[in-house]
């Protein structure tokens, strides 16, 4: 059966620009992010080199990859320290004293000055290395997408950090920061708690606004109506996603806020946002890799399926993985959030581990090099499920196995190992979901394919 495909408007809507710009922003920010960790609290002057790489490395991108030139370096700089705006008042705020050397406008043009200075020199620097013989057109729209995920990874890792710290509430107030604009308070007063919480604000704003920006420029580029209709309802899914996060904030008992969240200070309402957060951020992840496997070239391209006996087994198996991933990272917030008995989620993880091993397996084994997506993503599920099952016997250790622990006194290896559980059950989620879909669009089912099926199983 021959799929029918409605390719993107090539050239349209910036994408090289878009895609290469917020995955400038995405470094950026990731170096920043961990830099200033009050774990390690690398010194500012450090993280600008990391800031620099991240800018030249985006002008070498740009001139490598398309037939943009100096203007077009311009553009990406300016687009970059559009972005960068979220962030730079955190550094501009830190100055404001009644022996400051900087004003905001002098932050603001010097952002922009560094940042176009950088870009323009990695083009002229990426013309100079050339494009590589041979090289197959970029798809811009999908790599947008897929820097929207990398962004919205980064943000339940940092959510991850906030519930193991127990910082939810460090921050009183929302959308200002203890009465400030959230986007110009002082890097200065981000300290313990207050860093973690107050961070993960601006990589949700992050977040946002690169789901915007997808969401635009899919507008302008796809002709299919149903994937326009479909990223407007992503938009929606973040910005009900941040008023949740922001609601469990401000209908809790917070005062000037709180370095560790005690029973106390929660009411109903925040305890169950606190958890719907939690959740719903997986589910919006979801959304996101629908998005991005839908505008890759492999899921667009005019093919045929191809017709296995086996089609119908294993689309119905990658379904209930990720049902079955959904129910266990709800009982697993219930654990992290609430501190449920754990025991449900100990014994659903058998079910999941079976179910990973099954599609996994399968996916690997029985379409070998007819359908390499599937094969690369079955390796991909069985190794992530190995870590997360060592993973989660360590979390069961730190936390759940330890009685002499005070419950909301959680120490910087119980948050790493809870935290790391945390996000490889969200790339499990996020692998699953990637089967489910080329499941769907790769395999045909056909009765009478047995011969082919088993002519590809021993290539796995």
């Amino acid at each position: 059966m021959e799929l029918t495909v409605q390719p993107l408007r090539k050239a349209a809507g910036g994408g090289d620009l878009l895609a290469i710009a917020f995955g400038a922003v995405v470094g950026i920010w990731t170096v920043y992010y961990v830099g200033l960790m009050p774990l390690l609290g690398a010194p500012i002057e450090v993280l600008a080199v990391g800031f620099g790489v991240c800018m030249l490395g985006s002008g070498v991108w740009l001139g490598r990859s398309t037939e943009r030139g100096v203007v077009g370096g311009v553009a990406l700089g300016v687009m970059i320290a559009s972005i960068n705006l979220i962030f730079i008042g955190m550094l501009a705020a830190k100055e404001k004293s009644p022996h400051a050397t900087f004003s905001d406008l002098d932050w603001v043009g010097g952002s922009y000055l560094v940042t176009i200075v950088l870009t323009v020199l990695g083009v002229v620097i990426g013309k100079k290395v050339g494009r590589r013989e041979g090289r197959i057109e970029i798809d811009w729209t999908g790599r947008l997408a897929w820097i929207v995920v990398a962004a919205t990874g980064l943000l339940l890792v940092a959510g991850g950090l906030v519930t193991g710290f127990e910082a939810g509430l460090a921050v009183p107030d929302w959308p200002n920061s203890f009465g400030a604009n959230m986007f110009w308070y002082p890097l200065e007063r981000m300290t313990g708690p207050v860093y973690y919480e107050h961070a993960h604000r601006l990589t949700g704003a992050l977040v946002g606004l690169a789901t915007l920006a997808l969401a635009v420029h899919i507008w302008m580029v796809d002709d299919r109506k149903w994937m326009k209709w479909y990223v407007v309802l992503v938009f929606i899914a973040v910005v009900v996603q941040g008023y949740m996060g922001g609601s469990r904030v401000f209908t809790a008992h917070t005062g000037d806020g709180v370095g560790v969240a005690q029973a106390e200070h929660e009411t109903t309402t925040s305890a169950v946002l606190r958890v719907v957060h939690g959740v719903f951020a997986q589910v919006f992840l979801g959304m996101l890799i629908v998005v991005a496997v839908a505008c890759s070239r492999l899921w667009r391209r005019t093919k045929e399926r191809m017709g296995y006996e086996s089609a119908s087994t294993d689309r119905g198996l990658s379904v209930a993985l990720v049902v079955a991933l959904f129910f266990q990272l709800l009982m697993g917030a219930l654990v992290r959030h609430l501190r449920h008995e754990p025991m449900l989620h100990m014994v659903f993880a058998a079910v999941i581990v079976l179910l990973v091993l099954g599609v996994g397996m399968r996916a690997w084994g029985i379409y070998g090099d007819r359908e390499p997506v599937l094969k690369r993503l079955g390796v991909m599920l069985l190794v992530a499920v190995g870590l997360q099952v060592f993973l989660g016997v360590g979390s069961l250790i730190v936390v759940g196995m330890n009685p002499g622990m005070a419950p909301n006194e959680p120490t910087k290896v119980d948050v790493l190992i809870t935290g790391m559980h945390h996000a490889v059950g969200a790339l499990l989620l996020a692998l699953a979901t990637m089967v489910m879909l080329y499941n769907h669009r790769l395999l045909e089912q056909d009765d009478a394919a047995e011969e082919v099926v088993g002519s590809t199983s021993g290539a796995g």
